[in-house]
């Protein structure tokens, strides 16, 4: 069949209306097709948007979990620092203790005094200050520790606690603060990094030592207390001092606010401590309900950390 009679076919009345139904489906198949084509190629440069944003934000977030690490450990240095003469002292003191029992056992022999009763008398002291020495010690190994920010370990939670507490009890006692600790922390479990939920605790009490030594009160005392609720430890760290005005409740977490004399606080020791425990999956934060200064930490239970 040549071009001209296929023409002439599709020029009669009822090809014609054939003709153009094909040339119609034709066109919108073209449509269709074009349509699917660019929906393709946007979803395509969509998608490879996304994946860029995607690697930019979790580069953005590792940064900030290494800047935020630097800076938990930076401030734990500078209270490393802070301690270290008021350490001096509590370690001295123990090594005086051993000192002055190793001489007067060493008098007792030369002059042939040396019963076994004075023996066993002066043996112990030498014994617990030498015990007390290695706890300070160890607090202070577990303090500045160098286990990674985001490795965690399952205790019992008196294991920080006691360490810290070993690093401020000879201060409590020099300045009659009393100290009282809830007996339920030697049975409970939590999953922390040591050395980060350490500085926490640690920042806590000088937080509280340091508001008591400001005021002019003759029982000055420092309470902890912890509960298991709904799944969740709530820790309080309550101290004899009045609270904190209201004015200063939304900046005591900022970094570097402090209300010290200038040299005498860098400002960064709750911000961090509150920043390592969000990274716990808990928090830190200002009680003002009572008419007390209390900070409450809050944390999951070991098992929901796992």
């Amino acid at each position: 069949m040549t071009t001209i009679s296929i023409l002439a076919m599709c020029s009669s009345p009822p090809h014609k209306a054939a003709f153009f139904n094909f040339c119609m489906s034709l066109l919108f198949l073209c449509i269709l097709s074009y349509t699917a084509y660019n929906l393709i190629i946007k979803n395509y440069i969509t998608e490879t948007s996304l994946e860029k944003e995607k690697r930019v934000i979790e580069g953005l977030n590792q940064k900030l979990i290494e800047q935020q690490a630097t800076m938990v450990r930076n401030s734990r240095m500078v209270a490393l620092g802070e301690m270290s003469s008021a350490l001096a002292h509590e370690v001295n003191n123990p090594l005086a203790i051993i000192e002055i029992s190793t001489r007067h056992l060493d008098k007792l022999r030369e002059r042939s005094e040396l019963s076994d009763e004075k023996w066993h008398k002066t043996i112990p002291k030498i014994e617990d200050a030498v015990l007390r020495i290695n706890r300070i010690i160890k607090g202070l190994r577990l303090f500045s520790g160098t286990i990674p920010f985001q490795e965690y370990d399952t205790t019992v939670i008196s294991l920080p606690l006691n360490a810290t507490i070993d690093l401020w009890q000879e201060r409590f006692r020099n300045h009659d603060i009393r100290l009282g600790v809830d007996e339920k922390v030697n049975h409970l479990l939590v999953r922390i990094n040591l050395p980060e939920f350490q500085h926490v605790l640690y920042n806590l009490m000088a937080n509280a030592f340091d508001h008591l030594l400001t005021l002019d009160v003759h029982d000055r005392w420092i309470s902890i207390r912890i509960a298991l609720i709904n799944g969740k430890y709530v820790m309080e760290f309550e101290n004899s001092g009045p609270p904190i005005s209201t004015t200063l409740v939304e900046k005591v977490f900022e970094p570097f606010f402090t209300t010290k004399e200038l040299g005498k606080g860098t400002g960064l020791g709750l911000s961090t401590a509150r920043g390592s425990m969000l990274t716990h999956g808990g928090n830190l934060k200002l009680d003002v309900s009572t008419g007390l200064t209390r900070f409450i930490i809050e944390f999951p239970e070991a098992s929901m950390q796992a």
